[in-house]
């Protein structure tokens, strides 16, 4: 059984879909997915539906703690026979936990899609944490790093996977100049950092780049995203910054752009870098978190010191000056996508079900 809190438009939310999707081709246990809010955006919902496996919306208001929704849950086990929960977020763990405390033998597996996600529990829910799930999934290897400081052992990493077929089908192997930016990411200053990008585009505008910039984040985020328009109007880039608020086009979106930047403070993994590579774009990130572990500095993609809008600024220029070696950062970026395709994942994941559900050692068949 698969928990998510929600079904909005974010990372976590589409790569819920996409392993949904990849599971078709994947016969063995089955599966089953709940959706505990009653957030759920109706497009991803329609696709994840469309995966074929048994979807239950439990329509919990949020933050709601009525017993009713743990009693739903132990009739969803009961009747699909689950025998692993797999928890996508830290909400959803917090109730399979509980599921496992009244239905003993239920083995509880969790991602972490963040480096935020278990330092932000504290110690009495790191102790929790490492006591009674049975396994953690860390989405790249500073993840995992993070893990092991928290005293999670019982801990590996699976990196986080994309459908290849849905980019490449907007792939562009023939680019002119740089003018079209794009960032992919929920509107949140404080991690994903596009105050720093609509800075370093002000930088670069007032030196006559002609650069547009589409911020393209999912549903939710709406301080940060009129913080975000307050400060290009500030600097005089309302024009030149486009919002796209709650869609799901992303692959349509990154095939017009001619280059993708993500700022971020703090990242996981960065899914967003991953698919722009896959639809042959060179892409700018920070240096931080797991976006280090995917891209190697300049040679299929640039690197940049987080929270510094010149150095950004100056990292942009440097690939509008010299087309051939962005072109060249952008075709080793493709082939470094190759790496991260969602069936890879899915083998993972469906390798350490198997593994969770064998019988402890030494006990009767």
């Amino acid at each position: 059984m698969h928990l998510i809190s929600s079904l909005g438009i974010g990372g976590a939310e589409r790569l819920l879909v996409d392993f949904a999707r990849a599971l078709q081709r994947h016969p063995g246990r089955p599966h089953v997915f709940v959706v505990m809010n009653a957030v759920h955006d109706a497009a991803m919902l329609e696709q994840l539906r469309s995966a074929g496996f048994p979807v239950v919306l439990l329509e919990r208001r949020p933050g709601h703690l009525h017993p009713r929704h743990l009693l739903a849950l132990r009739a969803i086990a009961r009747a699909n026979r689950v025998s692993i929960v797999h928890a996508h977020n830290l909400g959803s763990k917090s109730w399979a936990l509980l599921l496992k405390a009244i239905r003993p033998g239920t083995r509880v597996v969790f991602t972490a899609h963040s480096t935020s996600a278990l330092p932000s529990l504290g110690p009495l829910g790191r102790w929790v944490h490492a006591n009674f799930v049975d396994w953690t999934v860390a989405i790249s290897q500073a993840v995992l790093r993070i893990c092991g400081d928290c005293g999670i052992a019982r801990a590996s990493c699976i990196d986080n996977g994309i459908d290849l077929a849905r980019f490449a089908a907007v792939r562009r192997t023939r680019r002119g100049d740089i003018r079209q930016l794009i960032n992919v990411g929920r509107f949140s200053i404080r991690e994903k950092g596009q105050d720093v990008l609509v800075r370093a585009l002000a930088i670069l505008n007032a030196q006559d780049a002609g650069l547009h910039l589409t911020l393209m984040g999912g549903s939710g985020g709406a301080a940060d995203r009129v913080k975000l328009e307050q400060m290009a109007d500030d600097l005089c880039q309302a024009h030149a910054v486009t919002f796209l608020e709650g869609r799901t086009d992303v692959p349509q979106q990154l095939g017009e752009a001619d280059l993708f930047v993500l700022p971020s403070r703090e990242e996981g993994f960065g899914l967003a870098v991953v698919e722009a590579m896959a639809a042959g774009l060179p892409v700018v990130a920070s240096r931080v978190g797991g976006l280090a572990d995917i891209i190697t500095d300049r040679r299929d993609g640039c690197l940049v010191a987080a929270d510094d809008p010149a150095a950004l600024a100056d990292c942009i220029a440097s690939l509008i000056a010299n087309p051939q070696e962005t072109q060249a950062m952008a075709m080793a970026g493709e082939q470094v996508a190759q790496r991260y395709a969602i069936n890879r994942m899915c083998e993972d994941y469906c390798a350490l079900y198997e593994r969770l559900a064998e019988p402890p050692s030494g006990a009767s068949s």
